[in-house]
C-alpha cells in the first residue's frame, strides 16, 4: 500500500493512493517513509495472514488523516475539534470575592450543610466558620497581620481547613508544610518563606480553644497573595511559587462549573 506525492512534499495534497506488492514483510506491520525524485511516499507492509484487508484499508485513511491534520496544526477530527471547542466556552461573568468572602457565603446560604468529612467527624460550614473565626481571633493576638506569612502543617483534619481559613481571615499568606518533610527542607522553607508563625498540631488545637471572633476591620483584597507553595526540592532546594486568592478562587469555581 503505497501513498505516492506527485507534486512534491506536501502535506496539503497527499497525492495518489496506490497499492502493490513491494516485499515480503519481515514483521507484522511495517511502516516506511520515504522522499524521491516523485515526491513523499508512505508504505505500509504488512502480514497478510494476519490482518484484513478492509480494516488495514481504513487504518491506513486514518494513518494519512493524522499526518493531513498534523501539517495543518490540528490532530483532531471536525467532530472532536467541535467538542473541544464547547468544552472551552468557559466565558462568564464572575464576581470579585476573595476566598474567604466566598466561603462565609456558602455559611450564610447552607451554613447546615456538610461541609467536610474527616476521620475524627461530620462538620458543617458553620461549624469550620466559627472554628476559623476563633483561631483567626487567637493569630490576631499573636500579631498576625495583613500580608504576613504563616506557616500551617498540613495534618488531614479538621484543624487544618480551619487554621488556613483563618490565615486568610487574618488578611495573612498561608504556607503548606507538610508534617514528614526532613528538617532541614522545613527550616529552609519558613526562612524562604518569611513565615511569622507556625501552626503546628498543638498551636491549632491552642487556638480552637480561644475566646471571642475575629473583628471585621482587617481589609482584604480579592487580588492579595493567599498562599505560598513550595515544592519537594528532589532535584534541589525547593521553590516557592505564589498564587493569589482569585486564582483559588477561579480554580473551585470552574469546578463546581465542570462538575
Amino acid at each position: 500500500m503505497i501513498f505516492e506525492n506527485e507534486d512534491g512534499i506536501s502535506l496539503e495534497n497527499m497525492g495518489k493512493l496506490v497499492y502493490s506488492v513491494s516485499q515480503t514483510s519481515q514483521v507484522y506491520l511495517d511502516c516506511q517513509v520515504m522522499t524521491g525524485s516523485d515526491g513523499l511516499s508512505i508504505t505500509w507492509d504488512y502480514a497478510q495472514q494476519l490482518f484484513d484487508p478492509v480494516m488495514m484499508e481504513r487504518m491506513f485513511e486514518r494513518f494519512t488523516a493524522i499526518i493531513e491534520a498534523a501539517g495543518e496544526g490540528s490532530m483532531l477530527s471536525e467532530r472532536e475539534s467541535a467538542f473541544v471547542d464547547q468544552y472551552n466556552q468557559t466565558d462568564c461573568d464572575m464576581e470579585s470575592i476573595t476566598l474567604t468572602e466566598a466561603f462565609e457565603k456558602q455559611v450564610l446560604l447552607r451554613g447546615d450543610h456538610i461541609a467536610l468529612v474527616t476521620g475524627e467527624g461530620t462538620y458543617t460550614y458553620q461549624m469550620i466558620n466559627d472554628m476559623a473565626e476563633k483561631m483567626a481571633a487567637g493569630l490576631k493576638r499573636r500579631g498576625l497581620r495583613n500580608g504576613d506569612k504563616a506557616a500551617v502543617y498540613e495534618y488531614r483534619n479538621a484543624q487544618t481547613i480551619a487554621a488556613i481559613l483563618a490565615v486568610l481571615k487574618c488578611g495573612g499568606v498561608y504556607v503548606p508544610i507538610s508534617p514528614g518533610i526532613p528538617e532541614n527542607r522545613k527550616e529552609y522553607i519558613l526562612e524562604n518563606s518569611g513565615s511569622k508563625l507556625e501552626i503546628t498540631a498543638d498551636l491549632a488545637e491552642e487556638l480552637k480553644q480561644e475566646s471571642g471572633c475575629l473583628h471585621k476591620e482587617i481589609e482584604t483584597e480579592a487580588d492579595d497573595t493567599a498562599y505560598i507553595i513550595y515544592t519537594s526540592g528532589s532535584t534541589g532546594v525547593p521553590k516557592g511559587g505564589c498564587d493569589h486568592t482569585p486564582g483559588g478562587y477561579e480554580y473551585h469555581f470552574g469546578c463546581k462549573q465542570k462538575v
